[in-house]
């Protein structure tokens, strides 16, 4: 089980390219992993993240803030408004996904990476 991120499918993140980079790098071992272990019975997956307040956040609410005028509360507002069910996503989120991929109901999905954002991207 991996775990990349939105912006492992859609890279726009300003000055995060390293991120961006390593989370695009994650779908590609998922996906190459899987076809690698398939023929032993291993099941490789990730989930993909969107919009979870962790510690990598704060930077970027801190630029937007300071660039826009506004408190940093306001400018997570606005990155969680893009999201169609209009909340963040939180870690037990993540961990049902986590959750389902690791039990025997997911016994036939290998090399996907299944997204836990809201539908702020759906692919």
């Amino acid at each position: 089980m991996n775990t990349a991120s939105l912006v492992g499918k859609a890279g726009a993140l300003p000055l995060f390219t390293h991120y961006v980079a390593s989370k695009f790098a994650t779908v590609g071992l998922t996906q190459s992993l899987a076809a690698e272990l398939a023929p032993h019975g291993v099941l490789v997956n990730a989930v993909s993240p969107g919009v979870v307040r962790t510690p990598l956040w704060e930077p970027l609410l801190e630029r937007n803030a300071a660039e826009q005028g506004i408190s940093v509360e306001e400018a997570w507002k606005q990155a969680v408004a893009p999201i169609p069910l209009g909340r963040p996503q939180d870690p037990e989120d993540i961990g049902e996904a986590v959750a389902f991929l690791c039990s025997e109901r997911a016994r036939n999905i290998t090399g996907e990476t299944i997204n836990v954002n809201g539908g702020q991207l759906m692919d």
